[in-house]
């Protein structure tokens, strides 16, 4: 059966307008979006909290109640079918009468985001839960969440702190706190150096099909362009540097992509 028409949406979160599986990578933009978020359909109309679903990324608290029972629960404050309950369980593939306190943090993760299959479910917003998974297993989470919300059929917006799984996603912002730097219509090439650095962050190890995330210092501002602190493009050039302090970069076209940095102005 052929998954259910995408439903379009409006973030308006520096106007953010998702389309398919979108992700959002950098720093702390869980946080900020998630708490300031506002929703609209295509024709301006609010759509109602209650059908936005978010996931968090906190993995740490627990119910000690079975994956089933957990589900039901949701269901029951959701509007949720037993039908749907089934679906979850089927598509999460985890043991239904095992707890939660004792399944993996890769299998919990899964059960969250099955949680989309209960209730109307208009736009899912799913925190860095990768971040929460140990790296042997992330790429078979990723995969049941790409495909989890292939299936319900809505727009999504996920949250991601590694580039190493941009091949997932049907558009790509990048940015921290909140404000967009770089925003990609489904292409995979960036020029953003914030977008560079997340990049390089993730490198090969040696073996083939193994990377191995590296942390780069990333220090951002509230005045001028957010990353001017970090940017090597801004280090090597006066006058440059100097607006990136100064003033708030504009939006430049690069390639196919929207890019705020003032070293694209007049390229």
């Amino acid at each position: 059966m052929s998954p259910l028409p995408l439903v379009r949406h409006m973030i308006y979160y520096g106007q953010l307008k998702l389309d398919g599986i979108s992700c959002f990578f950098g720093e702390g933009n869980e946080r900020i979006v998630q708490s300031e978020v506002k929703v609209t359909d295509q024709y301006g109309n609010e759509i109602p909290r209650a059908t936005i679903r978010y996931i968090p990324s906190n993995t740490r608290e627990r119910p000690p109640t079975t994956v089933e029972e957990f589900l039901k629960r949701i269901a029951t404050r959701v509007g949720g079918t037993s039908d749907q309950v089934n679906k979850s369980i089927l598509i999460s593939g985890v043991d239904p009468s095992r707890k939660l306190t004792e399944i993996e943090t890769s299998e919990l993760a899964i059960v969250y985001v099955s949680t989309l299959f209960l209730g109307d479910v208009k736009l899912a917003i799913v925190g860095d839960l990768l971040s929460k998974v140990d790296d042997p297993l992330k790429i078979f989470v990723m995969k049941q969440i790409h495909k989890i919300l292939r299936k319900i059929g809505r727009d999504s917006l996920v949250f991601m702190s590694s580039f190493k799984y941009v091949g997932f996603c049907d558009k790509v912002f990048v940015g921290a706190n909140g404000e967009v730097m770089e925003e990609s219509d489904g292409n995979k090439e960036f020029y953003h150096p914030y977008s560079k650095v997340l990049m390089d962050s993730v490198m090969d190890t040696g073996r083939r099909g193994e990377r191995a995330r590296v942390r780069c210092p990333v220090v951002f501002s509230e005045v001028g362009c957010a990353f001017h602190d970090s940017c090597e493009l801004s280090k090597t050039d006066r006058k440059l540097r100097r607006k990136c302090i100064l003033e708030k970069p504009k939006t430049f076209r690069v390639g196919e992509n929207r890019v705020k940095c003032w070293y694209f102005e007049g390229k």
